[in-house]
Formats: C-alpha cells, sequence, structure tokens
C-alpha cells in the first residue's frame, strides 16, 4: 500500500460503515471503462481519486475539437491522439499509484471474449445499443459486475447489473436485444441529438458512485434511473428479471 493511503482518503474514512479495508479492496480492483466520452473520461478520474488500483480503459475513437466541452480529460492539443493515450497520461500524471492499461480499439463480442478477461467491474460508457448488448452478455457469463450509463440531449440513465442483484435482472430484460431496429436512430445520439456538457458530468459522477459502492460492497441502486434536466427530476423504474430473457434466464444460462 502507498505511503499516506489512509491520510489521502481520512475524508472518506470519516463516513459510517466504511472502514480501511474496503479502501484496501478499492486499491487492489481492476475495472474496465469502456468508452471514453463524455461518461467514460469523467467516470475513469473520479474512480482513480477515489483509490482504484488499476485501470483498463477501452475506445478506439480519436479526440476531436467537439469533444472538449463535455470530455475532461481532453484539451484542445490533444485533438488527433487516441483517447485511451491522452486520458491514461492524465490519470497517471494525477495519480502516480494507479496501473493503468490502455486499449485503442472497440469492443465487440469478438474482442470482449479476447481481452476481457475476469474483471472486478465493467463500466460500459458506449454510445452504442449494439456494444451495450455484447457487454452485457459477457458480463453475465462471466458473473461480472456491471454499470450502465448513458446519455443524450438533457437526459441520462443509470443501472446496474450484478450478481448481487440477479433478481433484478440484466441490460437484455430491460431493453431485450430483440429491439434492436428500434435503437438504430438513436445510436451516436451525440453528434444526432445533441448533449448538454454537465449532463454528461452528472450521469458520469452517479455511474462512477454507483462503480465505487460495488466494489466496496455497499447496496448498490437497484432501480433504472432516469435522470431529466433542465429543471433536474429522477425517476426509478423497478426492474424484475424476465423469465425468457436471452442472456440470463436459466434456460440461457444452461447454452
Amino acid at each position: 500500500m502507498q505511503p499516506y493511503f489512509e491520510l489521502q482518503h481520512s475524508r472518506t474514512l470519516l463516513l459510517p460503515g466504511l472502514e480501511l479495508e474496503q479502501l484496501e479492496a478499492l486499491a487492489r480492483s481492476e475495472v474496465w471503462v469502456i468508452g471514453l466520452g463524455g461518461l467514460g473520461a469523467a467516470a475513469s478520474l473520479y474512480l482513480a481519486s477515489a483509490g482504484v488500483g488499476q485501470l483498463h480503459l477501452v475506445d478506439g475513437d480519436l479526440v476531436s475539437i467537439s469533444n472538449l466541452p463535455r470530455q475532461v480529460l481532453y484539451g484542445m492539443r490533444d485533438v488527433g491522439r487516441l483517447k485511451v493515450e491522452v486520458a491514461a497520461e492524465r490519470l497517471r500524471q494525477q495519480y502516480p499509484s494507479i496501473e493503468v492499461a490502455t486499449h485503442g480499439e472497440h469492443a465487440t463480442a469478438v474482442w470482449l471474449e479476447a481481452h476481457l478477461g475476469t474483471a472486478a467491474l465493467v463500466m460500459d460508457c458506449t454510445d452504442r445499443f449494439a456494444s451495450r448488448q455484447a457487454i452485457n452478455q459477457y458480463c453475465v457469463q462471466h458473473q461480472i459486475a456491471l454499470v450502465i450509463a448513458s446519455v443524450v440531449r438533457w437526459e441520462g440513465q443509470l443501472m446496474v447489473c450484478s450478481p448481487r442483484l440477479r433478481e433484478k435482472g440484466c441490460y437484455a430484460c430491460s431493453f431485450p436485444p430483440s429491439d434492436d431496429s428500434s435503437h438504430a436512430a438513436v445510436d451516436a445520439a451525440c453528434g444526432a441529438f445533441g448533449v448538454f456538457p454537465t449532463m454528461a458530468g452528472l450521469m458520469a459522477i452517479l455511474q462512477a458512485q454507483e462503480g465505487l459502492k460495488v466494489l466496496m460492497g455497499l447496496e448498490a441502486e437497484p432501480d433504472l434511473l432516469l435522470v431529466q434536466g433542465p429543471q433536474i427530476e429522477v425517476s426509478r423504474f423497478k426492474r424484475l428479471r424476465m423469465p425468457a430473457c436471452p442472456v440470463c434466464s436459466e434456460g440461457a444460462a444452461r447454452a
């Protein structure tokens, strides 16, 4: 453990119910952040600052000038560079003890099987319906906790799927893969419909918070959350595992 670790996180340790052992568990955790846009850039920063010891950053995109209002790890001088390389540099500069691995590729189902392995947590910060389905399926099959967030215009969604919330179902229970055609129009929603810069940051912070709660063994958010602006409203939608889900049902598990 790095020197001054307990002092660094002393304010966190003041909270009732939090112990040094939970923070030490964070320092041993391996987290994969898939997508380094407005969500992933901010979420990875908060995960690192909170004490997560190892981050894998996955994204095949380059920094563009239109990213800068909401993707807080990048600046004007980074335009044209791989997002994962810039993000890793920034995180290592601010938190020298963290281990950061970069993967300058897009996370397809084939790529996930070949590279991801068994993480403590996956953060889905992507903007493609098909990518979310592939990540969800991998995490269900390998019993990995998954925190999913999305944002478009003034609206964000947040969902936690994990073995501890098995009765709540997986992403495919709430958003069946058969609905793929209906989601095609909203894929890459930032480019199609826009997004308010701080709305991406708000959802990223909520996503990071849920990820940290999972890693520390705290009770994660069981509902699907819908956050709407510009006048902030939070709506909760109860979730249940679908008996015929093609990903997490008993029949799917045996296939």
